[in-house]
C-alpha cells in the first residue's frame, strides 16, 4: 500500500519474525495515513496500524454489542461510534483492555533522529485528554512518570539518525507492554541494515495512551489513519 511517495509501500501483512520489526506474531494492516504537524502542515511520518491476525475474534467480541434497527446495520452503528469523539475512546479503551495486540509502524518521510521521535511520542502521550485525567490521580501519576522514563530509556540506549524510510515499530505485546524495534535505512546504498530491538515499556498506560491517540478522540494524531482504521475494524 502506497502511503506516501517518499517512502516504501507498506505491506498488507507482516509475518512474525520475518525481519520487518521482527514482530512476535503475524499482523495485518488495519489503517494507514500521514502524521502532520498541524500548525505547519508539514508531513512528519507515514503511519500504519496493524492488528494481530489471531486477535481478530477479540475485536468481533468486544465490538459486537451495538444495537441495530431495520434500517441500520451493526457496521453502521459501529462506524458512527468509532467516529464519535467520546464513544470512540470508550470502544478503543475497551478493546485495549481486552488484550488485543496492535502494532504501529512509523516511517519518517524526512531525516530525523531518535531524540525527535522520542519527544514526538512523549508529546503525543501528554496531549491526550486521558493523560490529564490520570495525572490528577496521584497513583496513576507515578505510573505515568515511570512509564515515560521507560520510553525515554528505550530511545536513549543508542544515539542514531533515523533516516527517511527507516522503520520504527511500536508493538503491543502481553499485559499491555510496548515493544520498540527499529530498522535503519541506508539512504546512500538504498537498502535496510542494522535492525534491532530498542527496549520494552512495561507500564501499560503508555501503550494505551499512544493507541488511544492514534485511534480515538476528537483530534487523533492522524485523521486519515484513524478513518482508514475504522473501515478496517468494521470489516473484520
Amino acid at each position: 500500500i502506497s502511503v506516501d511517495s517518499s517512502v516504501d509501500p507498506f505491506p498488507k501483512v507482516i509475518n512474525g519474525g520475518d525481519g520487518d520489526g521482527d514482530l512476535k506474531t503475524d499482523f495485518e494492516l488495519l489503517g494507514y495515513g500521514i502524521r502532520t504537524v498541524t500548525f505547519l502542515k508539514m508531513k512528519v511520518y507515514a503511519l500504519g496500524i496493524y492488528i494481530a491476525n489471531e486477535d481478530k475474534p477479540i475485536v468481533e467480541k468486544t465490538q459486537g454489542t451495538t444495537t441495530t434497527t431495520t434500517t441500520t446495520t451493526h457496521q453502521d452503528h459501529l462506524k458512527l461510534a468509532l467516529q464519535d469523539s467520546k464513544l470512540s475512546v470508550l470502544l478503543i479503551d475497551n478493546l485495549l483492555n481486552s488484550g488485543v495486540k496492535l502494532t504501529a509502524r512509523i516511517v519518517p518521510v524526512r531525516n530525523t533522529d531518535f531524540n525527535h521521535l522520542r519527544d514526538g511520542l512523549i508529546k503525543s502521550i501528554k496531549s491526550n485528554p486521558k493523560y490529564k485525567e490520570l495525572v490528577n490521580d496521584g497513583f496513576s501519576d507515578e505510573l505515568l512518570s515511570s512509564g515515560l522514563d521507560e520510553l525515554r530509556s528505550a530511545f536513549g540506549k543508542v544515539k542514531m539518525t533515523a533516516y527517511k524510510n527507516s522503520q520504527l515499530y511500536l508493538e503491543l505485546i502481553e499485559n499491555g507492554k510496548l515493544r520498540l524495534s527499529f530498522k535503519q535505512y541506508n539512504v546512500s546504498l538504498k537498502k535496510f541494515e542494522n535492525s534491532f530491538e530498542m527496549g520494552v515499556v512495561c507500564e501499560p498506560l503508555i501503550s494505551k495512551l499512544l493507541f488511544l491517540s492514534y485511534l480515538s478522540g476528537d483530534k487523533p494524531l492522524s485523521e486519515p489513519t484513524r478513518n482508514q482504521s475504522i473501515e478496517g475494524f468494521i470489516n473484520i
